[in-house]
């Protein structure tokens, strides 16, 4: 799964997901652009509902 940010997302919102995300089990790839991040999911990611993650004001 690889969750999208919106552009020049600040460091503690990534964290913020990225502990999220570790807290169900799964390790977080992040990957940072100029404009842009995205967190790449890596493991059973059928323990993360995507409408959750998509509500987040970061998403």
């Amino acid at each position: 799964m690889i969750i999208v940010l919106k552009q020049n997302t600040k460091q503690e919102d990534v964290e913020r997901i990225e502990n999220a995300v570790k807290a169900k089990g799964l390790q977080a790839h992040i990957s940072r652009g100029d404009l842009q991040t995205i967190i790449g999911l890596v493991g059973d990611t059928t323990k993360v509902d995507p409408e959750q993650i998509e509500v987040d004001p970061a998403v």
